[in-house]
């Protein structure tokens, strides 16, 4: 499993991606992530960023569909992405003295269980992150390995399906170098692409709407799509519509045409954009400890 992050200590709408996909028999993993630093053309071009994609209009930009074409490809084999959104001025966020840093160890916390739960009970997890050189992966990696965080509901299962029951186990965890670890780059494509969606809604389902000729008057436009569009975003929204035409054909119940940005309706699926919601009124992002005479 691969993941990386957009925008985790700054801006409003904040995400976290992971690609997670087989690790058995290792050399599928050799060889599609040889096929992606191929589709990304990662030796002659360098790392790719997010951020940098759309640049001066269409820089990276058929790179970064590349990366979505190897991806939609690849579903079969079992590889998935799923990203969790949250939206800083919520209920949860909104709070005084807000601690960013652990707040985004707990969303990581809770995207991985939510990903691992997905998988087979049994799973033995790799875990490759991008290098964050603030985040407690030990405390992180025990949570996700506490009999407590899989402890499943009694009362909702037969006797013998809770003894047959075993629970996922992290075996490794290390570091990843996203320059020279192509599914990492992927990670962040579909992180930035998530939080950009939600941080310029309007604009994605404008663009978007034109490009597909959805306009609803039938007057021709004398001035751009919108004033405050760049080249940037039309460039951008090339790609963000290019995955979602993909998970359309695909059936995947991935939207974008109603909100302007990427949603999944249900998280078993194997492309997931889940925008995470308060849980109950309790649950409140971490805050930073402030210590007083």
């Amino acid at each position: 499993m691969f993941s990386d992050e957009s925008r985790h200590t700054q801006g409003r709408f904040r995400c976290i991606a992971a690609i997670s996909l087989p690790a058995n028999p290792r050399s599928l993993v050799v060889d599609l992530n040889d096929e992606l630093s191929e589709a990304l053309q990662c030796e002659e071009k360098g790392e790719l960023k997010w951020r940098r994609v759309g640049q001066r209009g269409k820089r990276n930009v058929p790179r970064a569909k590349a990366g979505i074409d190897f991806l939609l490809s690849h579903l079969s084999d079992g590889v998935r992405v799923d990203a969790v959104i949250w939206d800083t001025a919520d209920a949860r966020h909104a709070v005084e003295g807000r601690d960013d840093v652990a707040n985004y160890e707990r969303m990581f916390f809770h995207l991985h269980r939510a990903l691992m739960g997905r998988r087979e009970s049994a799973s033995r997890w790799h875990v490759r992150p991008d290098r964050l050189s603030t985040s407690d992966w030990n405390t992180i990696r025990d949570c996700l390995d506490s009999r407590g965080t899989w402890r499943r509901d009694r009362a909702q299962q037969h006797l013998h399906e809770e003894f047959r029951w075993i629970a996922p186990r992290v075996a490794t965890w290390r570091e990843a170098d996203s320059a020279s670890t192509p599914f990492v780059q992927l990670a962040d494509l579909m992180a930035g692409m998530a939080a950009y969606t939600r941080t310029k809604a309007s604009i994605v389902k404008e663009l978007f709407a034109e490009e597909s000729g959805d306009q609803m008057d039938l007057i021709p436009r004398k001035v751009p799509v919108s004033q405050s569009a760049t080249r940037t975003d039309e460039g951008r929204v090339q790609v963000v519509s290019h995955l979602y035409r993909g998970c359309k054909a695909r059936k995947l119940g991935v939207s974008l045409r109603t909100d302007g940005y990427l949603r999944t309706h249900d998280g078993r699926q194997p492309v997931n954009f889940w925008h995470y919601e308060p849980q109950h009124p309790r649950d409140k992002a971490p805050t930073k400890v402030s210590f007083t005479d």
